[in-house]
């Protein structure tokens, strides 16, 4: 009787283990509620979605001014390559008083020995007659002032001049420029999230008297742009970085 069931219990084990009846440890996490969300860029300027223009008035002959210093801030969430273009180029006459009529000016005639112009309307000579500098730092620097060594200058020069020595227009003039100071010297004009940069244009009226700068003038006076004016449109933003 006792063989007979050490056979049975001995046939039960073998159909155990042929069967694979075993327990074996294991430890299971879940993760729920996962989450994909968009990155933002988000430029505010002077800490606000509103670009109020910049104004420089009363220029005189033989004066370098600045604009007032504009803060740039990247509220969003994602790094930002800067961009800065120029649009719509205009100039006003505003009226020929008698100094301008003894410079030569007139109504409707605008004074442009060399014929090339960027502006899209306007008959004003101030354009002509001045040096521009657009600068952006990411420090906050000695402001306000037009610049200064140390600022990344995205574009300087004589904006109505000639062909070649012209404003681009419609044409981003930070591509390709870098930062001149702070943590990011050296680096593509990024704007990381949180960072804060400062941005302005400085401008010289070019004096008539100043012999080295004739071949700029092309022999007009300063008295042709009295009471003169030039305005454009500009267009600043954040694009994602490649």
């Amino acid at each position: 009787m006792k063989k007979i069931l050490f056979t049975i219990m001995a046939c039960v084990l073998c159909i155990g283990l042929v069967g694979g009846a075993f327990a074996y440890f294991d430890d299971t996490e879940t993760s729920t509620g996962n989450t994909f969300t968009a990155g933002t860029l988000d430029l505010k300027v002077n800490g606000g979605d509103v670009f109020v223009p910049y104004s420089v008035g009363n220029l005189k002959p033989g004066e370098s001014r600045g604009t007032d210093t504009y803060s740039i801030y990247n509220a969003g969430s994602l790094p930002g390559v800067l961009s800065f273009k120029v649009t719509n180029v205009t100039t006003n006459e505003n009226g020929v008083i008698e100094p301008e009529t003894a410079a030569g000016d007139a109504p409707s005639l605008k004074l442009d020995p060399d014929g090339f112009s960027i502006a899209a309307s306007g008959f004003g000579e101030l354009l002509d007659q001045v040096y521009l500098v657009f600068w952006v730092d990411d420090t906050p620097g000695q402001r306000p002032a037009p610049f200064d060594w140390q600022d990344a200058k995205y574009w300087a020069g004589y904006p109505d001049e000639s062909s070649y020595y012209s404003l681009p227009v419609n044409v981003d003039l930070m591509a390709g420029k870098t930062w001149k100071s702070g943590p990011y010297a050296g680096q593509p004009l990024i704007l990381y999230p949180g960072q804060t940069a400062y941005m302005g244009i400085g401008v010289m009226f070019i004096d008539d008297t100043w012999a080295s700068y004739g071949w700029i003038l092309d022999g007009v006076l300063n008295n042709a742009a009295m009471g003169d004016d030039f305005m454009f449109d500009i267009e600043i933003g954040l694009s994602q970085v490649p």
